[in-house]
Order: structure tokens, then sequence, then C-alpha cells
């Protein structure tokens, strides 16, 4: 089991926040600069701080995700955010990733203090954004994935919420999804339902449905071939 500590506390600036974090035998402090309005800065910094860890700097390792994983944060808020629990749904776009990438981690509050050997910052990161979880296809680019996506998925194809995120990275990554040409009719429909232009792919027994954006690809969907939608 894979155990994750993280600490976040003001500084005279209120919009920079000291971070500290460790993880066995390792450990260290980030600054965390709050770019943007947030409803909650302390929160989101720690949110910030955690994606950083975990996605970007990979400290519980590489692509990692949240089974046997135990997160220590100090903000109680992030438990009930990740249990889909808060009701300070304002912060839900910052707490993305742990729904979805690590939405098997289990998350503990933690409010004692770590003691880390130098006390300095050894590395500054900026929250400029909501903190999404994207895996990168080799034929969409960088794609997002929502929670709501995974948990039907899950639903339809009889498999943990887990499972079903796993499954659904690898259709992404496997470069052997095939474009579908629709009839104007779906593609009119699929327009109402989701209220942008899509492009639909087939994968063995799945199509799943995308709308392209400017920098990154939105997964809206994904069902069986025998139903369309």
């Amino acid at each position: 089991m894979t155990i994750l500590h993280t600490r976040i506390e003001p500084t005279d600036n209120k919009k920079i926040f000291h971070g500290t974090w460790a993880m066995g035998s390792t450990g260290g402090n980030v600054q965390v600069v709050v770019k943007i309005p947030t409803p909650d800065d302390r929160i989101t910094a720690e949110l910030a701080l955690l994606h950083y860890l975990l996605e970007e700097a990979e400290v519980s390792g590489e692509n990692r995700a949240g089974n046997n994983l135990v997160i220590h944060c100090s903000a109680g808020a992030i438990k009930k955010l990740h249990q889909a629990r808060s009701s300070k749904k304002e912060l839900i776009p910052y707490a993305h990733f742990l729904r979805t990438h690590f939405i098997a981690a289990r998350i503990v509050v933690d409010k004692k203090p770590l003691k880390i050997e130098t006390p300095k910052p050894d590395k500054q990161i900026y929250l400029t954004g909501p903190l999404k979880y994207i895996v990168n296809s080799p034929q969409l680019g960088p794609v997002v994935i929502s929670h709501h996506v995974i948990d039907r998925y899950a639903q339809r194809a009889g498999a943990s919420i887990e499972n079903a995120r796993r499954r659904i990275v690898e259709m992404l990554k496997s470069g052997k999804m095939e474009k579908i040409k629709e009839k104007d009719r779906e593609r009119e429909k699929a327009i109402l339902r989701h209220g942008k232009e899509s492009v639909l792919y087939g994968y063995r027994y799945w199509h799943i449905r995308c709308i392209p954006k400017s920098r990154t690809t939105d997964l809206v969907t994904i069902y069986p071939t025998h139903r369309l939608q």
C-alpha cells in the first residue's frame, strides 16, 4: 500500500501557499501559486498540489491509478469531493482528476504537521484552471475523461469503476478506433443530445463519441454498437 501525505499552509500572500508532501522516506516542499479566482484558494491549492504530485511528478509510480493508494490530506472538503458528498459544488472542477483517475484511492483527513528537512520550496507550481483527467491518445491527442462517462460505461459493461476507467484508457490508447461516417439524421440527433458537433468512433463492440475542441477532445459517451444514440 502506498501512502501519500500532503499539507498546505497560507503565507503572507493570500494567493501563495506552502505545500508539504511525504511518501515513505521521500518528500519535499512545493510553493503553490493560485493565479485565478477560485471559490476557496486553500482547498484548490491543496488539490493543485495533489494533481502535480500524482499526475505530473507521478510520485506514486508511473501510470499509477488509485488502487492501494491512500492519500492523507489536510482539507476535509477534498475527501467529500472525492466521494461526491460535498456541498461545495463550485469546487468540483478542481477535483476532477481525483474523481476519475484516482477514484479507487482512499482519502483520509489528517492535519498533523509534516516534518521535512528542507523547509524551503524545491518546486513552484501554478493553478491556472480546472484540474482535469487527461489521457493522451495517438489518434485524438489529449482527451478529457469525466467521471460521468466512466460511471455510465461501468454500468453498461458490468465492470467496476476502476476497471471501466482502465478499459476506456485502453480504447483511447489502442490506435485502433475507426471513425464512423454517420447519417445526417443520426448526426443531428447527437447534436441535440450533446449540444455540439461530435465525432463517432468504433472500437470492437463499442461506439465512442467525442467532441473536438481547440486543444483537447472531450469524451462524452461510450455505448454498445448495437444501440445507436
